[in-house]
């Protein structure tokens, strides 16, 4: 993101889709990581439990993705 907010208005189209390209293998990291999770707390909580536990945390994640999206200007 520091990178990204030094050289927004000079980026290239390359390194858009590298930007672009990261963030979907980011995302996909994490989402196979929510899955493992699941299935590891539904071995000691409910599946009600571990569903609202997830909840908290689509919830914290959001809170921090727009903080995160309000820092960084738009690309233009």
């Amino acid at each position: 993101m520091r990178e990204f907010r030094k050289g927004y208005d000079t980026l290239t189209s390359e390194q858009a889709e590298v930007m672009v390209l990261t963030y979907l293998d980011l995302e996909e990291e994490t989402n196979s990581l929510r899955e493992d999770y699941v299935r590891e707390f539904n071995t000691v909580i409910s599946a009600k439990q571990t569903l609202r536990f997830f909840q908290i945390d689509v919830r914290v994640d959001s809170i921090i993705r727009t903080e995160i999206s309000v820092s960084n200007p738009l690309v233009e």
